[in-house]
């Protein structure tokens, strides 16, 4: 355990997913570090969120997610396969999310270039802001973040709402999000990806 955290934590850099393998057997945050055990990614748990154990309104693509304490705010985890024929643009992926948004009658008032996250060597997270109000007219500021590595699409999400973004407890939010993203690293996934949950 002690080795996957100093893998996990402050100053980690890339290392291909080989051993040692996660502590854990399922997705979730073991000794401050959040582990996702299909796709074998983990960072240190965000501070300020925390990770509920059964999710029942998932999202097509999503792989975990976080709250914050009073459950207004969520920080979600994505994976999509890549398409091996067709280059990776970060373009594309954040204007997919916009017409997601459209389609389940939510409106974009305004987009914003984000700045870049640098994940070590795992690459770096390209982001973009957005101001969104929902179909009860909820004002909602949302952060994506999306990092392509091998044959996977990693994205991440914040929605916050707009009443607090600015507020200290959405800097909060916001901080800890990021410093966990900028610290992802890979292991061996446990289930098809990787080694079996029987030889696990």
């Amino acid at each position: 355990i002690a080795l996957l955290l100093a893998g996990c934590g402050r100053g980690s850099r890339f290392e291909e997913p080989k051993l040692p393998l996660p502590p854990v057997s399922d997705t979730g945050v073991e000794e401050g570090v959040f582990y996702q055990v299909d796709y074998g990614f983990c960072f240190p748990a965000p501070s300020k969120w925390l990770f509920p154990k059964v999710v029942g309104d998932q999202e097509a693509d999503e792989v975990a997610r976080f709250t914050d304490k009073a459950r207004e705010s969520y920080f979600r985890l994505f994976v999509r396969h890549a398409d091996p024929d067709q280059k990776f643009s970060a373009e594309d992926w954040f204007e997919s999310k916009v017409k997601d948004w459209t389609d389940r009658d939510y409106k974009v008032k305004k987009r914003e270039d984000g700045r870049d996250l640098s994940a070590g060597g795992s690459g770096t997270w390209a982001s973009s802001l957005f101001h969104v109000t929902d179909p009860q007219r909820a004002d909602w500021t949302v952060r994506e973040w999306v990092l392509p590595k091998g044959d996977l699409i990693l994205g991440a999400r914040i929605s916050m709402p707009a009443r607090i973004t600015d507020k200290p407890e959405g800097k909060a939010l916001l901080d800890g999000a990021e410093a966990g993203l900028s610290k992802v690293a890979w292991r061996m996934p446990v289930g098809p990806r990787g080694i079996s949950l029987e030889r696990y």
